[in-house]
């Protein structure tokens, strides 16, 4: 298992988490993508040297993103999980077969969301 090593300016306090429902269109800040009013998300609420963050993330992203928590021990905020991911994979890997196809993934609805062909 790849070591992922945060600095003091990287690290976070996740403050509340929740699920709604959209009634207006949001971004997913890990891969982009619409939410779209009536799909559902998660709204997470943050603090870091920079100060609060609000940050969404998407139905797909969300089990992806749980598991690499779980996986790695850590917890990491949706903008930041495409980084530690390609970190992850350069680092080990014998970690590419598992977190390989979750980086595409995040990369396909980014390129979706951004209205470039594949």
């Amino acid at each position: 298992m790849c070591e992922i090593e945060f600095d003091d300016d990287s690290a976070c306090d996740k403050l509340s988490e929740r699920d709604h429902v959209a009634r207006v269109p949001h971004r997913c800040s890990s891969c982009g993508a619409m939410i779209h009013p009536g799909e559902r998300y998660r709204a997470l609420f943050l603090t870091s040297v920079d100060g609060p963050a609000h940050e969404k993330i998407c139905p797909a992203c969300l089990p992806d993103l749980e598991a690499f928590n779980r996986a790695h021990g850590v917890w990491v905020t949706p903008s930041s999980f495409d980084v530690l991911l390609e970190q992850c994979i350069e680092d080990e890997p014998d970690s590419r077969p598992r977190w390989e196809p979750v980086l595409e993934g995040i990369r396909q609805r980014n390129r979706i969301a951004r209205g470039v062909p594949r």
